[in-house]
């Protein structure tokens, strides 16, 4: 083979593999984004379909985007409180209370042998955690 027809494999072949790259990233963007639509709005947005069998809860013709954010961002707050205070009850296993105990115990002895000031707040921090898993 010459130098050219070499030249113009590797060329061509170049071409067709970021073609196919392109082609697959274009795929895999429309993919994620379809995903963090689904995520942020609930399901995949629709515009001007025909109505289905299926009811949508009807919304007031009055409710601004800023109320449905704000509802969105309550819901998530109730969420997130919810979370906390199942996690709040996990921590009332004795085994947890035992080591936040230790932890506080260890801090304050600690702070009474140097004074120090970041041992005083490992020691707040230590007993805070321990009276907060007493609750």
């Amino acid at each position: 083979m010459s130098w050219f027809k070499i030249f113009s494999a590797v060329v061509v072949g170049n071409i067709v593999s970021w073609a196919i790259i392109g082609i697959i990233g274009f795929f895999l963007s429309f993919a994620i984004m379809g995903a963090a639509m689904e995520e942020i709005f609930g399901g995949r947005p629709t515009f001007n379909t025909p109505s289905s069998s299926t009811q949508q809860p009807s919304r007031s013709p009055t409710v601004s985007p800023n109320d449905f954010l704000a509802d969105q961002a309550r819901q998530e707050q109730q969420r997130l409180e919810e979370s906390r205070r199942q996690q709040a009850r996990n921590r009332t296993d004795p085994s947890v209370i035992r080591t936040n105990k230790q932890m506080c115990e260890f801090w304050t002895e600690e702070f009474r042998k140097d004074g120090a000031e970041q041992s005083r707040k490992y020691r707040d921090a230590a007993c805070a955690r321990y009276r907060a898993s007493l609750n």
